[in-house]
């Protein structure tokens, strides 16, 4: 690191978190978007700040990623570099070489978290369902086995999540609102027999989920 310098954005979150540690967790994510509104100075340039919200299936609510904009490419980036010549940029943008770091198993449940709930979202094409299938399944057969009884259950929880939200849907009819009940009573029955019985992909390679 002696030729350039760096800012991360989860670093500048986590300050502020300090600061606003007496808040409730609604507000003290409120007031960050607030701080990250204005922009963060680095190297005397104001580096603009996106976010992404994402439902976080283990705490059981909406949490939200925040971003760098690359001043140079416009890219979405956690890091941004001050280089030799006061260039501020992402890496690539920098031309930094690193030596990228195994993707290790907290970097898999992210990505099946942030696939999960735009699978149980609307208006997905058959390419992109299939898509986020496959890549889900892949994510979740490298998760070390500690991880996957985790991820039996959540799938679970999210097909009653995405029922409860049919039943409440007044476009539909009586018929299939009463048929997705039934759906969710033998899914909460199920989710229970995985929990309580300790079965998991990890444990009995014959069991389908």
């Amino acid at each position: 690191m002696s030729s350039f310098d760096y800012i991360e954005i989860n670093e500048v979150r986590n300050g502020l978190k300090d600061k606003f540690t007496y808040f409730s967790v609604a507000d003290t994510e409120s007031k960050i978007q607030d701080a990250f509104a204005k922009g963060v100075k680095f190297k005397d340039t104001v580096l603009k700040i996106v976010h992404q919200d994402y439902h976080n299936h283990l705490a059981g609510r909406v949490c939200t990623w925040y971003f760098f904009t690359c001043p140079d490419c416009k890219a979405r980036c956690r890091k941004v570099y001050s280089t030799q010549n006061n260039k501020v940029a992402c890496r690539k943008c920098s031309n930094i070489k690193t030596v990228q770091k195994p993707f290790t198993s907290i970097d898999k449940v992210l990505r099946i978290q942030e696939h999960l709930t735009e699978l149980f979202g609307r208006d997905l094409t058959a390419n992109r369902r299939r898509h986020l299938i496959k890549h889900i399944t892949s994510n979740y057969n490298g998760l070390n086995d500690k991880y996957k009884m985790v991820y039996n259950t959540i799938a679970f929880k999210e097909l009653q999540k995405w029922c409860l939200d049919g039943t409440q849907d007044s476009s539909r009819s009586p018929e299939y609102r009463e048929a997705l009940d039934d759906v969710i009573k033998i899914l909460r029955d199920l989710r229970k027999v995985l929990v309580f019985s300790g079965l998991s992909l990890s444990k009995n390679k014959n069991l389908k989920i």
